[in-house]
C-alpha cells in the first residue's frame, strides 16, 4: 500500500487499480491452493470458500475506501481553507495527518498478525494450518486486519481533525455555511465507504452459522460506525441547521428594514441587487442537502439488508 496520502486529485482509476489487481492475485492465490474450489465438498471447505472470497473483497474495498477518504479530506480541508483565506497552511496540516498515518500505520503492522492468529485458535484450525488453502487464506487475513484497522482508525482520526479545524470558532458567521457543507459532505461520504465494506460481510456466513468470535467483531465494528460516522454526520447537521435558522432570521430582518427604509423615501444603494443578494443566501441555506445526496445516502442504508437478501436467495437456489 502506497504511503503517498492525502491527495486532492486521484481519479477513480487511480483509487480503484491496486486494489482490483490485488483482488485478482488473491483470488488467484485462493483458487490455486484450493479454497476457492466448486462445487463445495464439505463443510470446512464453504468456510475456506466463504473466508477466502470475503477477505479478498472487503481488503480491496477497504484500501480504495482508505484512498478516497484521504482524497476526500484533502479536497475538504482545501475548501476551508480557501474561504479563511489560508491556502498556504496546507502543506502543514498535509505533514500533520499524514505523520499520523504513518504512526497508525505502524502500529496496525503490530496489530494485523495477531488477529489471524486469534481466529485459527477459535475456530480450531491449527491442525489444518499445513493445508494450503488454509495457510493462503491465513497469509491473505493479515493484509485484511490491517486495513480494517487503519481504515477505522484512519476514518475517525481524519473526521475529527477536520470538525475540530471547521468548527474552531465560537460563533459561527453565514459565511462558514459553505464550510460546513463541505464538512458536512465528507462525513456523509466516509459514512458510505464503511456501509460499503459493511455490506460484504455476510459472504463470509453463505450457507453456514454465523460464529459467536464474527457477531462480536461485527458488533464492535457497528459500534464503532456509529460512534465516529454517524454521530460526526449529526452534528455537523445540527451545527448547520442552526446556522441555516440564523442566516433565515438576518436576511428576513434585513429585507424588513430595507423595505421600511425604502418605502420611507430613503436611497439604498443597489436596492434591487443588495435585495436579491441576501433572497440567494436565503435559498442557498434552505437548500444545502440535495435531493440526490439525501437520496444516495438513504439508499447506502439499504446495501447491508439488500447483501443478506442476496446471499439468503442464492443459499436458496443452491439448495433447490
Amino acid at each position: 500500500m502506497t504511503i503517498r496520502s492525502y491527495e486532492s486529485r486521484l481519479s477513480t482509476r487511480n483509487v480503484w487499480l491496486f486494489p482490483l489487481l490485488f483482488i485478482i492475485v488473491t483470488m488467484t492465490g485462493h483458487y490455486l491452493s484450493g479454497a476457492l474450489h466448486w462445487p463445495v465438498i464439505s463443510p470446512d471447505h464453504q468456510r475456506d470458500f466463504n473466508t477466502a472470497l470475503g477477505i479478498s473483497l472487503l481488503t480491496a474495498v477497504f484500501w480504495a475506501g482508505l484512498r478516497a477518504i484521504h482524497q476526500n479530506v484533502a479536497s475538504t480541508l482545501i475548501a476551508i481553507l480557501v474561504k479563511r483565506h489560508q491556502l498556504s497552511e496546507f502543506n502543514r496540516h498535509r505533514w500533520t495527518l499524514s505523520r499520523k498515518f504513518k504512526w497508525q500505520l505502524s502500529l496496525c503492522c503490530c496489530l494485523a498478525p495477531l488477529m489471524p492468529a486469534l481466529y485459527l485458535v477459535d475456530q480450531g484450525l491449527l491442525p489444518r494450518i499445513d493445508e494450503p488453502g488454509v495457510y493462503m487464506i491465513t497469509l491473505t487475513a493479515i493484509p485484511f486486519w490491517l486495513l480494517l484497522l487503519v481504515f477505522l482508525w484512519q476514518t475517525s482520526t481524519n473526521t475529527r481533525y477536520i470538525f475540530a479545524l471547521a468548527f474552531d470558532q465560537s460563533a459561527s458567521q453565514p459565511t462558514d455555511l459553505d464550510t460546513y457543507k463541505s464538512v458536512f459532505d465528507m462525513a456523509i461520504a466516509n459514512a458510505r465507504y464503511a456501509l460499503g465494506a459493511i455490506a460484504i460481510l455476510p459472504v463470509f456466513w453463505f450457507n453456514k452459522p454465523i460464529p459467536m468470535l464474527d457477531m462480536i467483531i461485527v458488533s464492535m465494528a457497528g459500534s464503532v460506525l456509529l460512534i465516529y460516522l454517524f454521530i460526526p454526520v449529526w452534528q455537523a447537521y445540527r451545527r448547520i441547521s442552526d446556522l441555516r435558522q440564523r442566516i433565515r432570521l438576518d436576511v428576513e430582518h434585513k429585507v424588513t428594514n430595507m423595505v421600511r427604509d425604502q418605502a420611507r423615501g430613503d436611497a439604498i444603494p443597489d436596492f434591487s441587487f443588495r435585495l436579491e443578494s441576501l433572497f440567494l443566501l436565503r435559498d442557498q441555506a434552505t437548500d444545502f442537502v440535495q435531493t440526490r445526496q439525501r437520496l444516495g445516502f438513504l439508499f447506502s442504508l439499504t446495501w447491508l439488508p439488500l447483501s443478506l437478501f442476496i446471499v439468503n436467495l442464492f443459499e436458496r437456489l443452491m439448495s433447490t
